[in-house]
């Protein structure tokens, strides 16, 4: 995919609309924790600079941890579903640790994984929506998977 231009097919459009679903998740799910964190008991004063910084934090986290691990979504049959639900569990981690560093380094870094499991543990339906995400994802990667899978099948050979 180009990084500069619009993406130019069906594989690259999924790809990128996996990207969004979990910047989108990702970035609702770091509001819903910054909600239940309380503007009390942080050590961060709250305002609207910091909750859109924490939001962002989650977003950008979210979407890279996706990047880290798509190789291992999209994949068919029963080992496809294990990889993408092993890769879930993985990003989980990747984007709390990533989205909690950016939020607050050293600190997010250490709780920002522990933080976003408990939270999803917390809430059900948030973590209905987080493994709908990677579900999503991961249907949506499969079109990108076949296409980078074509350029190196060997051509179809002509009978003479």
């Amino acid at each position: 995919m180009t990084y500069l231009s619009r993406p130019t097919t069906a594989g690259e459009r999924g790809l990128l609309i996996g990207y969004l679903a979990m910047a989108a998740t990702s970035a609702f799910v770091a509001w819903v924790v910054l909600t239940h964190i309380g503007p009390g008991r942080t050590s961060v004063p709250p305002g609207p600079y910091y909750t859109a910084w924490m939001v962002l934090s989650g977003a950008i986290g979210g979407a890279v941890a996706l990047h880290l691990v798509r190789h291992r979504l999209g994949r068919p049959g029963l080992s496809g579903v294990v990889g993408t639900g092993l890769a879930a569990v993985w990003a989980t981690v990747l984007a709390g640790l990533i989205g909690g560093t950016l939020a607050l380094p050293l600190y997010g870094t250490m709780f920002g994984p522990f933080t976003l499991f408990v939270t999803l543990a917390a809430l059900p339906g948030l973590a209905a929506v987080w493994v709908g995400t990677f579900v999503l994802a991961h249907l949506k990667v499969r079109s990108w998977h076949a296409e980078r899978d074509s350029i190196f099948a060997p051509a179809p050979r002509r009978h003479r």
